[in-house]
């Protein structure tokens, strides 16, 4: 049974590795650890693996893409950061087709969303975070993330000459397009309403732009530029300019001259920007270039032979964007919840009927749940999920009582969610502990997205016993985060705020798996 609830979709008027670059020499300012991770599609063999970053600078692999770079071309995060996204290309009779293919943040739950044919040469996310759009032909098409509607062309005037280079603003109201004129390459902004204007073309040493990328306020973007006819490596430079055109100037370049400049991106925050460049001496590598001075940083090792293709900067990901967009939710005028770490959290779930307070001014955010408290919320997750609580002939414990929470507690016995500390008790007054949450909401997962999470590697050195895989699981799918990177806490007592976010998230989950499709606005 589906959720009564509906997403509006708005159409606007690869192993990657995720590594931190926090790797500058101590002059350099390092950027801030809410900047997110950079995911790279590495080539290993023959199969792309997704690899993630810790603040150490260790990779972790994240998943196996099962194809090479050159099979892969990447379209990086959705807005939230909760959704990859690229085109993979195929040989049919000879020819290249395109398919359009996503999956979560953690490289779990791949698909091939739709086949966009021939001739597509890049694509880009709408800032809705549920669209994409691409060129084929020299026109701009917008399509579903989930590849359920056909794509639509977006009916604008566009610029003279082969496209290529599509980015959308953050805004929404124009995007990027490098166009091949008759004076050389240039890029553009072209509005929905198709007007244009050109702010970057061949400079006075005869270099053209090659790529573009707004920068996360929309108000500049960064300029690939390189002298096409130059074999000495001496023409590649990274320049930025405002989004009128007005104010170009050349961040510090890279030394020596790379012989190859790709993959550019911004960082969440707007202060960083990065690139993928080959200077001869010394091989391919990551470069961090601060705004605000110092010159370009060399991130991580170079490998001889190695090409790590930049996919993203992602942003730290917003855990329930998908089932309570930002704006959509109102607040729940909790005094005690405003500020904390939870906020939106228990907003969503509150929003959404999962959970509810213990007056109308006040959450308790900090107070504990016990076991029978969170059947009755997590019962009510898998109801909005759709799923069918059974009414179980036979008890299963006998030390409930007349609780107001027996029903639920049987119900989610019946269904494996939970289960009993022995000789028929479930002990409903015990404070629920951080490990026994994880195995209910991994529990939860599988009857209502009608599969288990993936099986992931041992990510915290505290949780050896019962709960450690749930806990991995649950980690690794965003439903709970550690204490820090290596420790959990799994006898740490759960709190109202705690478990108002980790429902919260469990539906998020539910929502971009297509388990689940709720109402972005309250």
């Amino acid at each position: 049974m589906r959720s009564r609830f509906r997403h509006r979709l708005v159409v606007p008027s690869t192993l990657v590795m995720v590594v931190t670059l926090s790797a500058a020499p101590a002059a350099a300012a390092s950027p801030p650890a809410t900047n997110g991770a950079v995911l790279l599609h590495r080539d290993v063999d023959g199969r792309g693996e997704l690899v993630g970053s810790t603040v150490d600078d260790a990779e972790r692999v994240l998943s196996t893409l099962d194809a090479p770079a050159s099979r892969l071309e990447a379209i990086g995060s959705s807005p939230e950061g909760r959704r990859l996204a690229w085109l993979r290309h195929l040989d049919v009779d000879g020819r290249r087709r395109t398919v359009l293919a996503v999956s979560n943040a953690d490289g779990t739950r791949r698909s091939d969303a739709r086949d966009l044919g021939l001739r597509v040469t890049g694509a880009t996310w709408l800032p809705d975070g549920r669209s994409l759009a691409y060129l084929q032909d020299d026109r701009v098409l917008v399509v579903s993330a989930d590849g359920a509607a056909a794509p639509v062309r977006l009916d604008v005037a566009l610029p003279d000459g082969p496209l290529r280079g599509l980015h959308w603003s953050p805004r929404g109201d124009r995007f990027l397009v490098v166009a091949s004129g008759a004076d050389g390459e240039a890029v553009w902004t072209v509005t929905l309403t198709g007007e244009h204007r050109r702010i970057a073309g061949p400079d006075a040493d005869g270099r053209s732009p090659y790529a573009a990328r707004w920068s996360p306020d929309g108000r500049q973007v960064a300029v690939l530029v390189e002298d096409p006819f130059s074999l000495d490596c001496t023409f590649r430079d990274l320049v930025l300019v405002a989004a009128d055109g007005t104010r170009a100037r050349s961040t510090a370049a890279i030394s020596p001259r790379p012989c190859w400049v790709g993959g550019l991106r911004w960082s969440p925050d707007g202060d960083h920007l990065l690139v993928h460049a080959a200077p001869l001496e010394s091989g391919p590598r990551l470069w961090r270039v601060p705004l605000a001075g110092g010159g370009p940083q060399p991130v991580g090792a170079a490998v001889p032979g190695r090409w790590d293709h930049v996919v993203d900067w992602a942003p730290v990901p917003d855990l329930v964007g998908t089932v309570c967009p930002p704006g959509s939710v109102p607040a729940a005028g909790f005094v005690d919840a405003v500020g904390t770490a939870h906020e939106r959290g228990i907003d969503c779930a509150v929003h959404l009927g999962v959970a509810f307070g213990r007056d109308a001014t006040t959450f308790a955010p900090g107070a504990p749940v016990d076991r029978a408290q969170l059947a009755s919320f997590v019962a009510r997750t898998l109801e909005l999920a759709g799923v069918e609580l059974p009414a179980p002939e036979m008890p299963a414990f006998d030390d409930l009582g007349d609780s107001v929470h027996a029903e639920r507690i049987e119900q989610l016995a019946a269904l494996g969610v939970v289960a009993g500390v022995g000789e028929r008790r479930f002990e409903p007054a015990r404070p629920v502990t951080r490990a026994q949450l994880a195995t209910f909401l991994v529990n939860a997962h599988r009857i209502a997205g009608g599969e288990p999470l993936p099986a992931m590697p041992d990510a915290f050195v505290d949780d050896a016993g019962t709960h450690e895989r749930a806990i991995d699981a649950a980690a690794a799918a965003g439903l709970l985060a550690g204490l820090d990177e290596q420790r959990f806490g799994p006898a740490g007592q759960v709190q109202r705020g705690q478990m108002a976010s980790a429902l919260s998230r469990l539906l998020d989950r539910l929502a971009r798996d297509g388990r689940l499709t709720v109402a972005t606005t309250g």
